[in-house]
């Protein structure tokens, strides 16, 4: 019972996320780290993880495996309202002495996000931009990710993220639209 416990918490914070605006702030305090075996499809057993826990059950390190050897190893900090303000990729395997940093800016109204972005080391960036609420329950918004690829043209695409919320509970999420520019 109690790797069952401690193994669903890890299942649910595996998921990568595009952004704090999607993601539940149900932390599991008391608990410093949680530990995850699985199987890589293409790279066979004996790939793990270890994430470590601060006090309020915030990730503030993960680390992958295969086997003993490191693959690679993320840094987290939090504000106050717990949301990622960056993530240091410390390590990794395939470029051993690199170390980025990936960056996101937020304003709240109240303790609600209206615009979040994400800068990626390549300067890549993601924004988030309240566009409508409606009674607190359906929440539109405006999202735009920037690509600059080297010696091109700076490409982005637009979509527009519909989240529906019943109790405080994100019920339903849609994209509205898509536009490549």
């Amino acid at each position: 019972m109690k790797k069952i416990i401690t193994t669903l918490p890890a299942l649910f914070c595996v998921l990568v996320l595009k952004a704090q605006l999607f993601e539940k702030k149900d932390f599991p305090p008391g608990i410093a780290a949680v530990k995850s075996r699985y199987f890589n499809g293409s790279g066979g057993k004996g790939y793990w993880s270890l994430r470590k826990l601060d006090t309020a059950g915030r990730t503030v390190e993960y680390c992958n495996y295969k086997n003993r050897q490191l693959l690679y190893k993320d840094l987290y900090r939090y504000n106050n309202q717990n949301d990622i303000t960056c993530i240091i990729h410390a390590f990794y395997i395939n470029q051993p002495g690199k170390v980025d940093t990936t960056t996101f800016e937020y304003a709240y109204a109240g303790s609600r996000i209206v615009y979040q972005k994400r800068i990626f080391p390549n300067r890549d960036s993601v924004v988030f931009k309240l566009a409508e609420h409606k009674n607190d329950t359906v929440l539109t918004y405006q999202c735009i990710s920037y690509n600059y690829p080297p010696g091109k043209m700076p490409v982005s695409v637009e979509r527009t993220y519909v989240l529906h919320y019943a109790d405080s509970l994100l019920t339903k999420q849609a994209v509205v639209n898509s536009n490549d520019r």
